[in-house]
């Protein structure tokens, strides 16, 4: 009988007691010793063949059976004592997953006693434990026992692998939150537990479903050296992640993060010196999810494993040491390159709301921390640090991998809701607060002469208004027929655009109205519907201005009445002639024709280029109830994950039936239509869709009153989205995706993207760009916007209600880099603020630019403070289209002293290379490059 024979009859008997364990798994791990070491194969069949005869007569497994049988094998004992096998202690802890945040901090708190009183049990004991949020729960919720982690800490036994706030999601945060991730997750753990920054080297995100192909330049920019994941790759274990400007050491783990210790691993130790040339193994264990940790039996098992003479050296350890072992083989590893997806396409899509509020909140924290630096340095209003801080924490909670991917609970969603309006609450009042600042201080009482006509003061007038749309309000602060108003422009380029301006409790004459610049030139503009509307006890008019706005900075626009002109001779306007009735939007770039009964878009017409961009043989772009079959999924356990998994398609309805479709707004500035339907069992969706003057986008506003919910009896779910099919052919489809753009083949699952999608030709581009949306799906020439899925498991009822949805088409007769669908996209998403002001001295002229930025393909993610220090300026940029750029920075009203590089924790310079010329900065931007810098300003 041969060896393997033998081998395989003996392993029978591994659960029969302890030493049965301890010889078999020797035995095992002899044999496959004999893969390196061929010349100890007498050994092992002479060990194997003992113990085969002995268990041929007695089947028991003795304790002086077990020593015979090492004899035989101790020659190989310091061949088995080369590989080593580092043990870690680990928890992995959900926040917020199948409960509410109460039972997240009971889990926490609980684990961690746990583990604590194992360490008091067992000297040699070690322990890991990620995400700075769970030590924000212990300061909070249990100071006492974080003293006793400290101390373990510094022992260390307990080991910090946290380099983000939690073990958050990859693909739909945006550049600055996975920096701020970064940022603030070393900034409080080194305070908190008095290390350097430098001691946080490890992203561990064991369970986050898919990674983004920039995330190792990121990383890398702040100080983290290591990575360990899970999910989204499934070839190489151990491997250099390398994105175009950064790389990483990366250990995916084979098994999986919840476990216990097994004999087995020896085997894999050999497997993975075969593979990778490192002796060293690394096994994670403990109780998760739920957290729990490792348990008495766990450390028990190690203990044991730890005297077997013919086997790998067992220990406790830590990720640090596992790691830097692996350095030791780091350039004989695989290189790995691009994103690392997919997982889990349901993701992009599920709880939508959580989707949303990431979005909104992500765009307002952009602009208000821009907007009050400068209003600081110009009017002095006062930074809040710690109620911006406060704001990033909560986007940085919600970023969690079942948070934001909308895979928890009825209570997780809520959780997350919570955060976000008081999230919102910050920003939004901040915002208002540091622009209302900037608008005492600029000059306005020359801007109205010979008198304001009536003087009646309408104090209250549009309290709040447009809040509940997550915007600045625009409540009155002028008075009489003149009033003044700002226009704040947060992007760093000038822009030219309509903007709406809301006129509160005026008097004068509707047809007599204009608007003046402030140089005292008319504007033109145009009323949304000429009529007054009312908002508790007021009354208001909802006006369009075709404005012009420096960059990063505002223009100043006046409202009054025009002298009385001579009456006109008024021709009766009774039709003469009935033409055909039709539903077009066209302006000077595009004409867009929608169908009589069911108002599709059925052609999307370039007048230039004479470039037809709708297929209309297919239907034209239209909205669609698709059906999911979730059982269709052939992996079992994928079948049960109905939030997770987008399901096949089991049909896809046509829901433009018995449309209500009437004209909009009409005028020089801007044109719509309205349309409205029922769908499904009882849903409503009412759209209208706008195209602007000068416009390349057709915008669509809708409100969708969802009422769908699954069929559980055929486990089929219920989706909404937008479809458009495309009239050329696509030669490849882009995405934006944390820190760049992303080419990606067709494919029949839904993939993400932070605000576009967009096909390409040489002579043309279209792209669907969306405002709180994150899943697309790219597929037989066509683009598709995933809006609602309502999903049933875990949450039952996820998207029961009403929401309100923006996305825009795209039709550009150019191939459109990726640097300007950057830029397209940050205006679609940050739309201008309008501050009405009254009459009044200040220091600040009508109009005004705080920063312009001249660059060829380098975006702004953030302009800030620096951490801790408001005399300094910190600016942040990455490179999109793969190329060296060359920055200029120009402060309008400042004037930098000094400026250098420093990394992304804002400690260490990393360079002077950069140029000051007066008012301006110049420096150079490598391809692919994330850089941040530091100014200081003459006082």
């Amino acid at each position: 009988m041969e060896i393997l024979e033998k081998l395989t009859f003996i392993k029978k008997f591994k659960g029969q007691n302890s030493w049965a364990e301890r010889i078999i798994s020797e035995l095992e791990f002899a044999y496959k010793l004999l893969e390196v070491e061929k010349e100890y194969e007498r050994f092992v069949k002479e060990a194997v063949h003992s113990l085969y005869e002995e268990l041929k007569d007695r089947e028991y497994i003795t304790e002086k059976t077990v020593k015979e049988t090492e004899k035989i094998l101790k020659p190989m004992s310091k061949l088995a004592k080369d590989f080593t096998i580092i043990h870690v202690g680990h928890a992995h802890i959900d926040m917020n997953w199948m409960w509410g945040y109460h039972e997240t901090v009971a889990v926490t708190l609980d684990t961690f006693r746990t583990v604590l009183d194992l360490m008091e049990e067992y000297p040699e004991f070690t322990f890991a434990q990620s995400q700075a949020s769970v030590y924000k729960i212990v300061e909070e919720h249990h100071p006492k026992m974080l003293e006793s982690i400290k101390k373990r800490v510094k022992e260390g036994r307990w080991e910090i692998t946290a380099s983000t706030w939690v073990e958050a999601d990859k693909n739909m945060p945006n550049t600055e939150s996975l920096v701020r991730h970064i940022l603030y997750t070393k900034q409080y753990l080194s305070d908190l537990f008095k290390f350097d920054k430098e001691y946080l080297m490890i992203d561990f995100e064991p369970d986050t479903f898919g990674h983004s192909k920039f995330i190792p330049t990121i990383l890398q920019a702040g100080g983290v050296k290591y990575y360990y994941h899970c999910r989204g790759h499934d070839k190489e274990v151990a491997y250099r992640w390398r994105s175009p400007s950064g790389e990483i050491l990366v250990y995916r783990e084979p098994f999986w993060y919840n476990g216990l210790p097994t004999s087995d691993m020896a085997l894999y130790a050999v497997e993975f010196f075969k593979t990778y040339g490192s002796k060293y193994a690394l096994k994670v264990y403990g109780v998760g999810d739920h957290g729990g940790g490792p348990t008495r039996r766990d450390i028990e098992k190690i203990l044991r494993m730890k005297e077997y003479p013919i086997y790998p050296n067992v220990k406790f350890g830590t990720y640090r040491e596992f790691f830097k072992k692996l350095e030791d083989v780091r350039n004989k590893l695989p290189i790995v390159e691009d994103e690392l997806n997919f997982i889990f396409d349901g993701c992009y899509t599920t709880q939508s709301r959580i989707k949303m509020a990431n979005r909104l909140s992500e765009a307002a924290i952009e602009e208000t921390e821009k907007f009050l630096v400068f209003s600081n340095l110009l009017s002095g209003y006062e930074y809040p640090t710690e109620k911006i801080k406060e704001a990033w924490i909560n986007i940085l909670f919600n970023h969690f991998h079942d948070i934001i991917p909308g895979s928890g609970v009825t209570e997780t969603r809520e959780y997350a809701m919570g955060l976000f309006q008081k999230t919102m609450a910050i920003l939004l009042s901040q915002k208002k607060n540091s622009l209302y600042e900037i608008a005492l201080n600029i000059d306005t009482q020359n801007l109205i002469k010979n008198g304001n006509g009536k003087l009646e003061i309408s104090e209250g007038a549009g309290v709040a208004f447009k809040s509940e749309d997550y915007k600045v309000s625009q409540d009155s602060r002028g008075r009489g027929i003149k009033r003044i108003y700002h226009i704040f422009n947060p992007s760093l380029k000038r822009r030219k655009e309509i903007v709406e301006i809301i006129l509160w409790d005026w008097e004068g004459h509707l047809d007599r109205l204009v608007v003046k610049n402030a140089d005292g030139e008319k504007v033109p503009h145009q009323f949304v519907e000429k009529r007054l509307k009312h908002y508790w006890g007021h009354h208001y008019i909802e006006l369009l201005i075709a404005a012009d706005i420096p960059a990063f900075g505002y223009s100043t626009y006046m409202i009054e009445e025009k002298p009385a002109e001579e009456p006109k001779i008024e021709f009766f306007k009774d039709p003469r002639v009935q033409k055909p009735r039709e539903y077009v939007l066209e302006n000077e770039n595009l004409r867009a024709v929608f169908d009589l009964s069911t108002a599709k878009l059925i052609s999307l017409f370039d007048k230039e280029s004479k470039i037809e961009y709708i297929d209309s043989k297919r239907g034209g772009a239209y909205f669609r109830l698709i059906l999911e079959d979730i059982n269709s999924q052939t992996n079992e356990m994928l079948a049960q994950a109905n939030a997770w998994v987008v399901g096949r398609y089991l049909d896809i309805i046509d829901i433009h039936r018995n449309v209500k479709i009437k004209r909009g707004t009409c005028g020089e500035l801007r044109n719509s239509i309205v349309f409205e339907f029922k769908f499904g069992k009882s849903s409503k969706l009412n759209v209208e869709v706008l195209l602007d003057k000068d416009d390349k986008m057709l915008k669509f506003k809708s409100i969708v009153d969802f009422r769908e919910f699954a069929d559980l009896e055929s486990d089929i779910t219920p989706q909404l989205s937008f479809y458009v099919p495309l009239n050329f052919k696509c030669e490849k489809y882009i995405f934006d995706v944390p820190m760049g753009v992303i080419e990606r083949q067709e494919c029949d699952i839904d993939v993400p993207g932070l605000s576009f999608s967009c096909a390409r030709a040489s002579d043309r581009t279209l792209g669907i760009f969306s405002k709180t949306k994150y899943g697309y799906r790219v597929k037989d020439n066509s683009i598709s916007l995933t809006l609602i899925r309502a999903s049933h498991s875990p949450d039952m009822y996820p998207e029961i209600g009403e929401h309100k949805i923006e996305f825009a088409i795209l039709a550009d007769n150019k191939y459109v880099n990726d640097y300007s669908l950057m830029e397209l996209s940050y205006n679609y998403n940050h739309d201008p603020t309008v501050i009405s002001n009254s009459v009044h001295s200040g220091k600040l002229p009508a109009i005004a630019s705080f920063a312009k930025v001249k660059s060829g393909s380098s975006v702004v993610s953030s302009i800030k403070f620096a951490e801790n220090r408001k005399d300094r300026l910190i600016i942040r940029l990455y490179e999109v289209e793969g190329k060296m750029d060359e920055v200029v920075i120009e402060f309008k009203t400042l004037k930098p002293s000094d400026a250098w590089f420093v990394d992304l924790n804002e400690d260490n310079v990393l360079g002077k290379d950069v140029e000051i010329e007066h008012d301006r900065i110049k420096f150079k931007m490598n391809a692919y490059e994330l850089k941040t810098v530091m100014v200081e300003f003459s006082k």
